[in-house]
């Protein structure tokens, strides 16, 4: 709101330990105003583990702005990807990157500030009977068992998603697995649940020295039953398969099966990216479009109209770039607009 004294966090990573010359959290009005945030700092040190900036506190006019954490090496200043906003008498907004001068109604912003895990939008694993069980994977393809403590929230503005090379066991009776690896996995089942909209999330994709994301990294929605899968639809907004990131589509094919559309990018995304979808739900033309760091990268039909929920996890196929154990997927945030 105009008038209202605001602060910016900035939580920067690095694939190896570098020292920038100054690291800073700039904003741009519309007309190319500058608006940056007071506290700059000098000679950081970012590392693997990360570097935190809280910013000093300022105001903002009434307009549409964009904000992008920059740093500074020899004199060239390189900014992060952005995120826009809007200050006006009625409040504080924000849009999906792809539109971010449009009008959206934001239903959902998770920033993972604090260190309490939200259990009224997410709970750990897939289908857990308590908040303590080791669950069983999504898929026979997966190579690991998803346990709780592997989802962590130190209150560093980051949601950590752990992978490591430890054997894990979880099911029961004849679905009693025992699996070479132990993952980590949230939804939002039950308790968030849309037809439509925009989604979007700030995920770190780790990488190897081929530059290919390692491990399986995700970021999907998933239909309620019934009807059961594929009919009730599935969105991949991001997958990181077999060393490549690409997004998908399940539904229904008119004959009982999977229809599994889906693109891959020309050279995988890894490191920080804004990742997102827009769902068109309504209408005759029902699609979803996949956007990376505010860039349309595909688009394709999608009839399902079920109810779905989100999901975000890290685990590990037979197929996957294998990841320098332990490894990490990290969320800065998750915002959804209707």
């Amino acid at each position: 709101m105009t008038g209202i004294s605001v602060s910016a966090t900035l939580v920067v990573h690095s694939s190896a330990c570098i020292t920038v010359d100054a690291l800073t959290v700039a904003v741009r009005g519309s007309g190319g105003a500058q608006f940056d945030f007071p506290g700059a700092v000098s000679s950081v040190q970012i590392c693997p583990s990360g570097f935190t900036l809280n910013t000093g506190a300022r105001t903002f006019p009434t307009g549409n702005y964009t904000a992008f954490g920059a740093y500074l090496i020899s004199g060239v200043w390189t900014g992060f990807p952005s995120q826009a906003f809007n200050v006006g008498a009625g409040g504080t907004t924000t849009a999906p990157s792809w539109d971010s001068a449009g009008s959206y109604t934001q239903v959902r912003n998770d920033e993972f500030t604090s260190s309490t895990f939200d259990t009224t939008f997410w709970e750990k694993g897939w289908f857990p009977s308590s908040p303590t069980q080791v669950t069983l994977p999504v898929n026979t393809l997966e190579q690991a068992c998803y346990n709780p403590s592997y989802v962590t929230q130190p209150g560093d503005g980051l949601l950590h998603f752990k992978l490591n090379h430890v054997t894990s066991t979880c099911g029961s009776g004849a679905s009693l697995r025992t699996m070479p690896n132990t993952a980590s996995l949230i939804t939002s089942r039950g308790k968030v649940q849309r037809v439509g909209g925009n989604f979007e999330a700030r995920v770190f994709l780790p990488s190897n020295a081929a530059n290919q994301a390692v491990g399986w990294p995700s970021w999907w929605m998933n239909g309620v039953d019934p009807p059961l899968w594929p009919a009730h639809g599935e969105i991949d907004i991001l997958e990181g398969l077999a060393g490549a990131t690409k997004g998908y589509l399940h539904y229904d094919n008119g004959s009982g099966g999977d229809a599994n559309q889906g693109w891959s990018s020309a050279s995988p995304f890894v490191g920080w990216h804004n990742v997102g979808a827009k769902w068109a739900s309504t209408g005759a033309t029902k699609t979803v479009t996949w956007f990376w760091d505010g860039v349309a990268m595909n688009s394709l039909s999608f009839p399902a109209t079920t109810l779905e929920y989100f999901v975000l996890g890290y685990t590990i196929s037979n197929s996957s770039a294998t990841p320098a154990f332990p490894g990490e997927m990290l969320v800065d945030w998750v915002r959804i607009w209707q």
